[in-house]
């Protein structure tokens, strides 16, 4: 494609951090503060003092928003509860001797904070257990190109794909609802709507390899190695 004077291509800046958005000036001219959150406390509200007073630190969140409150834990929470209790969840658990433990997480090139790191996912690091909840930290040192072209206005995907090494192709599913497109909400009750991710379709798979469980359910609510380090 050419192109000229008159229609040059839009400028390129390098973001130096995922947080950019969320440093309060004082963050940015280097004086004493945390870094801010749309994330509200499970318990007692922020103060929203001044500085490093803003908010509570160490403590459980539910999802930020505008709307109405969420039940959903924040993503750092539920980060924190799978380093603890593994990755693998509770119907796993069956299978697997030991939790599926990270022993490092990468992050983009963002200026993060090492106490704020251990601070969100290592919290429960205080109580033992027979695996690493504590992971290595790294950053990665690859920057982000974005686009400041602001013509025209870019809008979220509604949909995502799903794949995996044994599928001929990808699954094209709706990003609210999980389900395939195409899928009248007629049909939502027949297998060949659902995702290959459904907890009932991997529960079926479960099923052949352990019999034992008549449902998906009785066999999260038995899981006890899981549940014991959930509850602790």
């Amino acid at each position: 494609m050419n192109l000229d004077d008159n229609h040059p291509l839009p400028a390129k800046r390098v973001r130096t951090g995922i947080l950019d958005d969320f440093r309060s000036e004082r963050v940015q001219k280097g004086e004493e503060d945390v870094f801010r959150t749309g994330a509200r406390p499970v318990e007692e509200n922020d103060p929203k003092g001044a500085g490093a007073a803003f908010h509570r630190l160490g403590v459980s969140r539910t999802k930020g928003g505008r709307g109405p409150e969420s039940i959903s834990m924040s993503c750092s929470d539920k980060i924190t509860k799978w380093n603890f209790c593994g990755w693998q969840g509770a119907m796993m658990s069956h299978l697997l001797h030991a939790p599926l433990i990270p022993q490092k997480m990468i992050f983009g090139p963002c200026k993060d904070d090492q106490k704020s790191l251990n601070r969100a996912f290592s919290r429960l690091s205080h109580v033992k257990t027979s695996v690493v909840e504590k992971p290595i930290f790294s950053k990665s040192p690859q920057a982000i190109s974005i686009s400041t072209d602001t013509s025209s206005k870019i809008v979220s995907a509604s949909s995502c794909l799903a794949w995996n090494m044994f599928m001929k192709k990808a699954e094209q599913l709706t990003g609210k609802l999980g389900y395939k497109h195409g899928a009248g909400k007629k049909n939502l009750h027949l297998q060949k709507t659902h995702s290959v991710l459904a907890p009932k379709y991997l529960f079926s798979l479960f099923h052949q390899i352990k019999p034992d469980f008549e449902s998906y359910a009785s066999c999260k609510s038995t899981s006890n190695n899981y549940i014991k380090l959930r509850d602790k």
